[in-house]
């Protein structure tokens, strides 16, 4: 594994974790990352790294990019069923 892979294998799971302990359902936190990705391409955009028109479908491409990873889950002591 990459230092890059391992940072976003870092990230991930922290934002799980969080999902998890968010009070939300499983949808609405999948929905919330949504909203935070649009965010994360809006502030890219306004920071100059890359032309407005370009981020929000780059970010729309690496979350289905991100979705079609191989994943395994290992619970430990947080229920899954804290997410209904």
């Amino acid at each position: 594994m990459t230092d890059r892979q391992q940072k976003m294998h870092d990230f991930a799971n922290l934002v799980s974790q969080n999902a998890i302990s968010s009070g939300l359902s499983w949808d609405e936190a999948v929905m919330a990352l949504g909203i935070a990705s649009k965010a994360i391409a809006q502030i890219a955009a306004q920071g100059g790294d890359q032309h407005p028109d370009s981020c929000e479908p780059l970010a729309r491409k690496r979350l289905d990019q991100g979705f079609a990873q191989q994943v395994q889950v290992v619970m430990g002591a947080t229920s899954p069923s804290q997410l209904h």
